[in-house]
């Protein structure tokens, strides 16, 4: 959650750190899905490890693809017109 958070400004700050568990427990419905179409086609450990290995290789896919923020100036505003 911080380190989604840490990717936008300040003024967005908290709606993504309150939006992210949300969408963290909406996938529990298609990664439940997915172990139970893996378990019918496969044995229960092979489905485990399937569905196990998917979620880690996104998982590191989007930590690489994250943005570095380290010299960056975070602090946007907005400009109406």
């Amino acid at each position: 959650m911080t380190a989604a958070a840490e990717q936008f400004g300040t003024n967005l700050r908290a709606t993504v750190a309150t939006t992210v568990p949300n969408f963290v427990h909406g996938m529990v419905v298609p990664i439940t899905m997915l172990f139970k179409y893996t378990k019918e086609h496969y044995r229960l450990e092979t489905g485990a490890i399937i569905v196990g290995t998917i979620c880690i290789v996104l998982a590191f896919a989007s930590l690489f693809a994250l943005e570095e923020t380290f010299h960056k100036d975070l602090d946007y505003f907005e400009e109406f017109m």
